[in-house]
């Protein structure tokens, strides 16, 4: 019981650091950070034995989406035979 109020309490407590005050000024907050982008996922998927051509054509595609100003991530792995 002793360590479920102890928990909650941290949670409650604030956790914002105040700089200390001197001599004939108020607290001072630190200045605060500016907000976290929040991306969606738009769409994803994922290829598997493509040949060069059809990986290029892909990567045009997924070039006209950072054109319309989505950020595009990839994961590469390739086998190349004889």
């Amino acid at each position: 019981k002793e360590s479920q109020l102890r928990a909650v309490r941290l949670l409650t407590e604030s956790q914002v650091p105040v700089l200390p005050k001197q001599e004939g000024q108020k607290s001072v907050l630190p200045p605060l950070q500016p907000p976290i982008s929040k991306r969606s996922v738009v769409t994803s998927g994922s290829r598997d034995n493509l040949s060069l051509a059809d990986a290029e054509s892909l990567l045009a595609k997924l070039g006209q989406e950072s054109k319309k100003g989505r950020r595009v991530n990839l994961n590469i792995s390739w086998v190349v035979e004889e």
